[in-house]
């Protein structure tokens, strides 16, 4: 690991992808797509500044339990669960050695490929995380619905939208 380093307070960059690919004329949210072409320049781009592809657990792992980190970490993250997530993303991560995180809402899981195309992703050193069935949406709620362990923070629940 280039730079392998102890880093209990160290930031570290998470870029968020939705779908890679080409989107069809009229696709709603067109800013959510990546093209392929676009995703192999990116990471080029990320690497030639000498950034290393890292999973979130290998950064809660440098955070809470003395692992390490490479020199200049960044999370790849994935949203919901796209077919070129493992289409297009997989080999793209896997060409530069890097891991991705894909953040499954499981009602994609079809879309994706079933669960060969997850286990592909567990094989390439992918972390696999949840992100719900459906994706509901949030909407405000009184402080009192929010999950948390102190009042500061049920009020910064309730006021950003974040309802349990």
């Amino acid at each position: 690991m280039p730079g392998a380093h102890r880093a209990p307070h160290e930031p570290v960059p998470i870029l968020m992808f939705h779908a890679i690919g080409v989107g069809n004329p009229g696709t709603p949210n067109p800013s959510l797509w990546v093209a392929p072409r676009d995703l192999r320049s990116y990471i080029r781009a990320l690497r030639r500044a000498g950034y290393n592809g890292v999973t979130l657990q290998k950064v809660w792992n440098a955070w809470h339990h003395g692992g390490r980190l490479p020199r200049r970490p960044v999370v790849l993250s994935f949203d919901d669960g796209y077919r070129g997530h493992a289409a297009f993303a997989v080999p793209t991560l896997q060409r530069a050695g890097w891991p991705g995180v894909l953040n499954l809402k499981l009602g994609n899981l079809a879309d994706m490929g079933g669960a060969r195309a997850i286990l592909r992703m567990i094989h390439a050193g992918w972390e696999i995380d949840s992100h719900t069935f459906t994706h509901p949406t949030s909407r405000p709620c009184p402080a009192r619905h929010c999950v948390t362990s102190s009042p500061t923070r049920a009020s910064a629940c309730a006021s950003s939208s974040a309802c349990a």
